[in-house]
């Protein structure tokens, strides 16, 4: 591999921003551009690029799972050694029954208030957007130390905060 290529990972490539950061990194050949997905063997934007474009790779990386990280991270280190960038962008934002349907999983206008949400929806929220980038780094920064210019960049949503201007039951 040329020194002069630059390795990205984006977690939650599947669609939305991760799917645009990949597709706008994998515009330059000089990249190489790691994208994860919960079911890499789904359809999608993110296979339809691997197939287009050599410097496109797809992972199964599900967010704080240990196991789907250790993978990524194995599959990066055996074939390109380093890891320059990743843009940890995977999260979870549904809090009702209704709204935990596959296609719509992620995205959700459907609130629950503190009071009814169950404790299972609250900590499968936190798992994904606060343990998932800690997992996420933990497996893949000894890649990240061997870059000249590593960087983490994580991508965040307004249910990661307090100041949240709609009801939601994680907020102070």
């Amino acid at each position: 591999m040329s020194a002069s290529k630059i390795v990205y990972l984006i977690s939650g490539a599947n669609r939305g921003i991760g799917l645009g950061l990949v597709e706008s990194l994998s515009k330059n050949e000089s990249n190489i551009v790691i994208g994860g997905a919960r079911d890499p063997s789904k359809p999608s934007g993110l296979n339809d690029l691997a197939k287009e474009r050599s410097n496109v790779h797809v992972v199964k990386l599900t967010s704080a799972n240990v196991e789907d990280n250790k993978g990524a991270a194995k599959f990066i280190e055996e074939k390109f050694g380093k890891l320059d960038v990743v843009f940890a962008n995977a999260y979870e934002f549904c809090f009702s029954a209704s709204a935990k349907s596959e296609a719509i999983r992620g995205i959700s206008n459907d609130y629950t208030s503190a009071l009814t949400v169950s404790l299972e929806q609250v900590n499968d929220h936190y798992q994904v957007n606060t343990v998932g980038p800690l997992v996420l780094f933990q497996a893949v920064g000894p890649l990240l130390l061997k870059s000249a210019n590593p960087k983490w960049v994580l991508i965040s949503t307004g249910a990661a905060s307090l100041a949240v201007p709609f009801p939601l039951p994680v907020t102070a």
